[in-house]
């Protein structure tokens, strides 16, 4: 169906398959994402079958294209491997998107009258070998499995069935387009037949009459800003205004990564000996190394693109420890064997000017890593994932901080920090190193602090850090994910925040804690917060042991300001997960503990709902009379679901409530509440809530608040 010089982006020069990373991304020619999968997923195959082998132990020319194609003539062959197949059906996907729309595979290549035309040349062709097939075509029927739309099953069903009684003419037709074996003759033959209807009811095709190129830069601008960076540099590249309009685009997103191919446990299970698998893992984490230490010196060597990164990514992929099942250890990112990375990495941020977004994954800063990101003038945000500091980092620290704070020389321009911790990842005083990330952050106004593992607890940092932690004082939105139920430590660094520095700026704070946090301790950093002057206006907190109202006393009495608060209690010293529980008191007695909060507008916790109660109508089946039903009835009259009795307590007790949620990890019941004057309606928004629902206020999973607007 198409020629051979088709698929020559799918090989390098020595014909080695690319696996691309982006398979599932936009499809811009249409069927291109099931043929580009199907043919991943045969490559995998052969390669875990032992027929193809890995890079690392490929020399020379390899016949990847070849082995690939007689993949595709074994027989019973999976369909999500059929490459072929789809590439088949490809050509009349994109022959008929000429004449209708495919909604469920758009087609974002041009509709040119030139590709039509090429496209049109094939019909033609395939239409004439049809012909000569069209008088040996027969047809029977015979019962197989098919999809009962209506009972949404399969289904034996009787169906007629097309075939080619001439064996030899249908094999030559089938070679000659190039048709897998998988691919029957009632397959193509309705196909052909579909692809004539549609040109039967619209034959004349349609063009694209409106480009890219006809659209102003400020249009154009934006498109490239929702481009990933192998889009905008492959669209940049299209035209020379392309070019001019989306340069800065096409270079704003640099990924360094030291990467971990996909068949190095392919690699590694073919020997039993361990000292050979760890000698063979660490040659390929060489070669990996100096592979991204080439990327690092290609960049060096481009001004022209360095000058425009503004978002920049270094990324150790290799996940250290222990490999499952394999008995070997993947060294860990203070290993001597990544040190020339991450100098190569440092010689990178001396060229940097315009960063403004910096990602750091499993990777060790050092002394100098500090310096250079204290000089990036535009440096805002910031993530490290499972990263780690060195002595010499905090040494520079502990000397530099004064009585007020650490000075200018090594305070930085970030405003907004994201911090994942490793429970690993400790000094030997059993410190985890990657706080000393905050130390830098003295104009810090987001921070969201989470532990990798999900189950493992956050420990907080040790006194000795505290005077270097001028960002405390600074935080506008902290969000803590997965504390330990101790947090006295993170009452003390808030109190010695305020006496040293003075008042607190905090707005917003979730605490999320896998264990029960005790009342008294809440209370306490309640009460700290509040002596800091604190004006809090979102509260949640996630994993806390209650068993009275005094928790939602001191909350009205503290923060009367407050707009959103969130509270999840913990049944028991062992529940780890959220969900519905049973409170100790009536709903009624918390919601007159919270009358204080004038201003409050959401309130989210997870007190116990039936959702679903028996209603009168289930009486009728206690007659004598009644007949019971022989099929299943998706009538609801048997049931009623009504959770505005739970909200009614707080609409009342909180004149500006105006979202009332149950939350076991995601909102099971919503509510609005909607006034006029004093008097209120609540609407009722049982299951039909987005999970994610009010994220400014309770930020799901995986998720922080958004960054304050101004």
């Amino acid at each position: 169906m198409y020629p051979d010089s088709d698929s020559d982006d799918d090989y390098d020069d020595t014909g080695y398959f690319l696996l691309r990373s982006d398979a599932d991304g936009l499809e811009v020619r249409a069927g291109q994402r099931a043929v580009t999968r199907a043919k991943q997923s045969a490559f995998m195959e052969l390669l875990e079958e032992g027929s193809i082998r890995p890079r690392s132990q490929s020399t020379g020319t390899v016949a990847h294209r070849e082995q690939l194609r007689a993949y595709c003539d074994r027989p019973n062959i999976p369909v999500y491997t059929d490459w072929m197949r789809w590439r088949v059906l490809r050509f009349f996907t994109e022959f008929t998107s000429f004449h209708q729309s495919h909604p469920w595979t758009p087609d974002l290549t041009a509709r040119s009258p030139e590709r039509y035309a090429a496209l049109l040349r094939q019909w033609n062709l395939f239409k004439e070998d049809m012909a000569t097939l069209l008088p040996y075509i027969t047809y029977q029927d015979v019962e197989r499995e098919e999809i009962n739309y209506a009972r949404h099953a399969l289904e034996l069903m009787v169906v007629t069935v097309a075939s080619v009684s001439d064996d030899t003419l249908w094999e030559a037709f089938r070679l000659r387009w190039k048709i897998p074996p998988s691919l029957t003759a009632d397959d193509i033959i309705d196909w052909y037949h579909t692809t004539w209807r549609i040109l039967e009811t619209k034959p004349t095709p349609r063009y694209q009459s409106v480009r890219l190129t006809d659209f102003p830069p400020e249009i154009l601008a934006s498109c490239f800003g929702h481009c990933d960076p192998r889009s905008a540099q492959a669209l940049a590249a299209a035209t020379r205004y392309l070019r001019e309009v989306g340069l800065s685009h096409a270079y704003a997103t640099r990924c360094i990564s030291m990467e971990r191919p996909l068949e190095w446990f392919l690699l590694i299970e073919r020997t039993q000996d361990l000292v050979e698998r760890d000698a063979l893992t660490r040659q390929l984490m060489t070669e990996k190394r100096d592979q991204c230490i080439d990327q690092v010196s290609f960049l060096l060597s481009r001004p022209d693109i360095y000058d425009r990164v503004k978002r920049l990514t270094f990324e150790n992929a290799w996940l250290p420890g222990l490999v499952p099942g394999f008995g070997i250890t993947v060294p860990h990112p203070t290993d001597s064997l990544f040190q020339p990375l991450f100098r190569s990495f440092d010689d990178v941020f001396s060229k940097l000017r315009a960063l403004e977004s910096l990602e750091l994954i499993r990777v060790v800063a050092n002394f100098f890593f500090l310096v250079n990101i204290v000089r990036q003038p535009a440096l805002r945000s910031m993530t490290v994932s499972c990263c780690r500091t060195t002595e010499d980092f905090y040494a520079y620290l502990t000397v530099a901080h004064g009585s007020s704070g650490i000075p200018e020389r090594v305070a930085s321009t970030l405003v907004r920090l994201i911090l994942q911790i490793e429970a690993d990842d400790a000094d030997e005083t059993g410190e985890q190193t990657a706080w000393r990330f905050l130390a830098i952050c003295p104009r810090l106004r987001l921070l969201h602090v989470y532990s990798k593992a999900t189950l493992s607890a956050i420990a907080f940092p040790s006194i000795s850090l505290w005077p270097s932690l001028s960002a405390l004082n600074s935080i506008e939105r902290l969000h803590l994910s997965g504390t330990s139920p101790n947090i006295n430590r993170l009452i003390g660094m808030f109190v010695f925040a305020t006496q040293l520095r003075g008042p607190l700026a905090m707005t917003h704070l979730k605490i999320q804690s896998h264990l029960p946090i005790q009342q008294r301790l809440i209370m306490e950093l309640l009460q700290v917060l509040r002596s800091g002057r604190a004006s809090l206006r979102v509260l949640v907190l996630d994993g806390i042991m209650t068993h009275s109202t005094e928790l939602f006393d001191a909350i009205s009495r503290s923060f009367p300001a407050l707009e959103a608060l969130t509270l999840i209690r913990r049944e028991t010293d062992r529940q780890r997960t959220t969900r519905l529980c049973r409170w100790d008191r009536p709903i009624y007695d918390y919601a007159e503990s919270m009358r204080p909060l004038s201003r409050l507008r959401y309130f989210a916790a997870n007190f116990y709902w039936d959702a679903l109660t028996l209603s009168p109508n289930v009486f009728r089946q206690l007659e004598p009379d009644y007949v019971q039903p022989t099929e299943w009835s998706n009538d609801n009259e048997d049931y009623l679901s009504d959770g505005r009795l739970v909200a009614l307590p707080f609409a009342a007790a909180c004149s500006a409530l105006e979202t009332f949620v149950l939350s076991c990890g995601y909102a099971t019941y919503s509510c609005s509440i909607l006034r006029q004057n004093e008097a209120f309606t609540i609407l009722d928004h049982p299951f039909s809530v987005n999970p994610d629902g009010h994220p400014e206020y309770n930020p799901p999973t995986g998720k922080t608040f958004p960054f304050p607007s101004s």
